[in-house]
């Protein structure tokens, strides 16, 4: 008896956010409130979800193009997500072609500022008769965007038929603060100037962004934003201006009207006369120190035939030739390991993903109490060894486990705080949104021998754009290391995967090709090199 209440009341939900943004989603109302063009598209009786009214597209002219869409109020600061309901009958294009759901955002002149197409999340294990969900949110709105257009749409190329039913436009909660993060390592400075970030939900036009502090003799200061962006604000702190000590540094958002408090989020910051003495530290250039000497790190991603260790004699008769100092152990590590690396010379960091990671390694450590008892029993493994200088907490995780990251970063920091943590990150998109979660971040880009093609020698330029990208997206806050392409996608690509790639073309980069890539790391900030991968 409740299952179908509790329906009845989700879908009155649905509804009500549906008409608050999005006129006539259901298409139960014909045409009303959609742009349709001439051609390939119509609304008609029974071919939506259910058998209600639906949207359907039939061509079969492949030069022809057009896409269905409605305006819409997009507020800046504001995040949207968007969700409908496809059934492809069948339909054939270019390579990769799918039907598209989206929203984009519109400046003044029409320009499009942002677009956001949203893919297939359900793969009709919930849904009737071939229908799929899709769903996708977009970044927040920029400050630049005066509209919005929510769209449905077939790529260039394709015939067939498509239907599209219930397409929704909805706000998304967000925090007006989500965090703050200072430029300096672990929040402390002796008198440098320090940059302060926020990151925000929050409309520059109607909003004001402001820095509370405490001065050395006593006095609240306040500072204006030297930036200020829908998503994040930037301000610039004389580091020797703060009081000795521990203090909180305040964000806050006030309405521009009149001065009421909109948000506000405190970051805990450190002023010394001098820097205290760490195992590991990074200066204001982003550059590493290992007992207050400069450490630039060389080396590679290693693992071994099991996890934790210990690795084969060949690794460390390899490195033993060459002028590595550095190494990331994949899957743990173990004290014979780091007695064998330190007779090297070189320092290493260490998988943390098996302490938190639910499903890593089919071990269930998926609460914060088990992170902190499987940390401890590392600790009491490899105390204190001065071979193990990191901890690596994330190879190319999507953004949904931020908070799980974030919290071990934490931990880490609280319960270990000699030794800095690293994450590895393939998309300089979600660099931003990781800032809470480590210490120095690292940027894989492999452009040679890609399932790109023939365009891949090409496509060189792509650690300059994407290091930039990278550095840009989390604006200079932390270290940026650099991980190569050492690697041949032959290894790879293999068994179904062969299927879907251009074999001709995968292949080993040059020694020219390494080199290349190495530089342009290094000409775009990069301050470590670590190479995936040596197995």
């Amino acid at each position: 008896m409740m299952l179908p209440l509790a329906s009845a009341l989700a879908v009155a939900t649905f509804a009500v956010g549906e008409s608050a943004l999005l006129e006539n989603g259901s298409f139960e109302k014909g045409l009303s409130g959609w742009i349709l063009p001439e051609r390939a598209w119509r609304v008609e009786d029974s071919v939506g979800y259910g058998g209600t009214k639906g949207l359907v597209w039939t061509n079969d002219d492949p030069t022809a193009f057009g896409f269905v869409s409605q305006d819409v109020c997009l507020e800046p600061g504001a995040i949207y997500r968007v969700r409908a309901l496809v059934r492809a009958d069948g339909f054939t294009g270019p390579k990769w072609s799918m039907p598209n759901v989206g929203c984009e955002g519109l400046d003044g002149d029409g320009r499009t500022v942002f677009e956001k197409g949203v893919g297939s999340v359900d793969d009709n294990g919930r849904l009737a008769d071939g229908w799929k969900q899709y769903e996708g949110e977009t970044a927040v709105v920029p400050a630049g965007v005066c509209r919005g257009r929510v769209f449905c749409r077939m790529p260039k190329g394709c015939v067939g038929k498509v239907r599209f039913d219930d397409v929704v436009l909805e706000r998304v909660p967000v925090k007006p603060i989500e965090f703050v993060v200072s430029s300096a390592f672990r929040n402390a400075a002796t008198g440098e100037t320090v940059r302060v970030l926020a990151s925000v939900h929050a409309n520059p036009a109607t909003c004001a962004a402001k820095l509370a502090w405490t001065d050395r003799q006593g006095a609240r200061q306040v500072l204006e934003s030297d930036d200020f962006e829908a998503d994040r604000v930037l301000f610039s702190v004389d580091s020797s201006r703060l009081a000795e000590g521990t203090q909180d540094l305040t964000v806050s958002l006030v309405r521009r009207t009149d001065g009421t408090a909109v948000a506000s989020r405190t970051l805990a910051f450190t002023r010394t006369e001098s820097a205290p003495v760490r195992r590991v530290s990074f200066d204001a250039q982003r550059r590493m120190y290992l007992d207050g000497k400069p450490f630039f790190p060389v080396g590679h991603f290693v693992s071994g035939p099991k996890a934790g260790g210990p690795l084969p004699e060949q690794v460390f008769e390899d490195y033993a030739k060459a002028p590595f100092n550095f190494v990331m152990q994949y899957d743990g590590t173990c004290v014979e390991d780091l007695d064998r690396w330190r007779k090297l010379g070189v320092c290493a960091a260490a998988d943390a993903r098996p302490f938190f990671l639910s499903g890593f390694h089919k071990r269930d450590v998926s609460t914060p109490d088990r992170w902190r008892a499987e940390l401890r029993k590392a600790l009491s493994e490899v105390g204190d060894h001065p071979t193990l200088v990191m901890w690596y907490l994330n190879d190319e995780l999507p953004l949904k486990f931020v908070p799980r990251v974030s919290a071990m970063n934490d931990i880490l920091r609280e319960m270990d705080p000699a030794r800095a943590t690293l994450t590895c990150l393939c998309r300089p998109e979600t660099a931003f949104a990781y800032l809470p979660s480590y210490d120095v971040m690292a940027h894989d880009v492999y452009p040679v021998g890609n399932h790109v093609g023939g365009h891949g020698k090409h496509l060189m330029q792509s650690v300059t754009r994407r290091m930039r990208a990278i550095d840009d997206n989390m604006c200079a806050m932390r270290p940026l290391w650099y991980a190569p392409q050492t690697f041949d996608w032959r290894w790879y690509y293999r068994g179904e995967s062969l299927t879907w790639c251009d074999q001709e073309h995968l292949r080993m980069p040059t020694r020219e090709e390494m080199s290349n890539m190495v530089w342009q790391g290094i000409a775009n900030g990069a301050n470590g090199i670590i190479a995936y991968t040596y197995t």
